[in-house]
């Protein structure tokens, strides 16, 4: 018999948190225990919209858990994260993991030592049509990769309740858009095509925030294509969000991210076969008739229901201390480019 897990929040800092209360509610082998923020107002809030108890002490609702969900502002997630694992509780850790991998080091170990099983909040490799596009690449359905663009964003830096908030802070955020947005981005990039060679990046606070609001990075691959990356929190709209294009075909992907979500048309993932300059048939987009959930709904769930899933199953979740790990280093890598203004070799 599957055990049901008792699931706690630690931090309830970051929006995905109220996301996660559906999706543990909507799961079979899971129960919302109870909730702890550093901040009592809002994790009594929080509480009674969730329907569960708003707990005065970390300690006691980590002893009275089997899997912690931490969505606390970013200076907090490794204080948090070390003290569940400590605890002996799986945990989910909302994204970038830490503020930079030294602080990293701490939770690896703490989690290491301890044995639990470690999620890293990284839902793009969880949505089915980030799924498909990953299987196309793989099964060279688009021959060798040429190029690929990612662009991921939203137009949040205009708003003065996100310009005031703590994720414009430098020290409770770490940094900006880069850190925050940009991690998504590297990490699927990793993902669909393996270790990077080098990163060379741009970053800006068009919007003049003590933060950066926007970050124009290059991927490289030695024996394999280029990537160019846009990450923005000043994006009111865009279409695509994803293109693979390859040496037979290109996939397109759209309503992955906030600024093309509703703006892409009914076809959210399509493919074109190349023709070569002398072929008279005309091309057209092929739709490849899978929605993102993204767009559809659920998006920000699934990294809770697919540990509580791996926990189930007996397997390990999509992204865990390794992915973490390494996403964070591309991060680094990007602002080290940034800073200097050189390209930062990985490899």
């Amino acid at each position: 018999m599957t055990k049901t897990q008792r699931v706690a929040f630690i931090g309830l800092s970051h929006y995905h948190a109220t996301d996660w209360v559906a999706a543990v509610a909507a799961h079979p082998h899971a129960e919302l225990v109870g909730v702890w923020d550093r901040d009592a107002v809002l994790r009594a809030r929080f509480a009674a919209g969730a329907g569960t108890t708003a707990w005065d002490s970390r300690e006691a609702l980590l002893a009275d858990a089997d899997v912690v969900a931490i969505a606390s502002v970013t200076s907090d997630h490794r204080d948090d994260a070390v003290a569940a694992a400590e605890a002996g509780c799986h945990l989910l850790l909302e994204k970038p993991p830490t503020a930079d991998l030294a602080s990293f080091a701490a939770v690896r170990q703490a989690v290491e030592a301890s044995g639990v099983v470690f999620a890293q909040n990284l839902p793009k490799r969880l949505d089915p049509a980030s799924l498909a596009v990953r299987r196309l690449v793989a099964a060279g359905e688009l021959g060798p990769i040429a190029s690929v663009r990612i662009r991921h964003g939203h137009s949040q830096a205009w708003d003065d309740g996100f310009r005031s908030s703590w994720f414009t802070d430098p020290v409770a955020a770490g940094a900006g858009a880069l850190l925050d947005e940009g991690i998504h981005t590297l990490d699927f990039c990793r993902w669909l095509l393996g270790e990077p060679d080098a990163i060379t990046a741009h970053v800006s606070s068009a919007t003049g925030l003590a933060v950066e609001d926007t970050a124009v990075i290059t991927v490289q691959y030695r024996r394999g294509p280029v990537v160019s990356i846009t990450t923005s929190w000043s994006m009111a709209g865009a279409s695509g969000s994803i293109e693979v294009h390859g040496r037979d075909a290109t996939v397109d992907l759209g309503g992955v991210d906030m600024a093309s979500r509703g703006l892409s048309g009914e076809s959210l993932l399509r493919r074109v076969v190349r023709r070569s300059a002398d072929a008279a048939a005309a091309r057209e987009w092929e739709d490849l008739g899978i929605v993102p959930v993204f767009s559809s709904g659920g998006f920000h769930g699934l990294g809770i229901t697919d540990l509580l899933d791996a926990l189930a199953d007996g397997r390990d979740p999509a992204a865990g201390l390794d992915d973490a790990e390494a996403a964070l280093r591309l991060v680094e890598a990007a602002y080290e480019s940034a800073r200097t203004g050189r390209t930062t070799w990985l490899s």
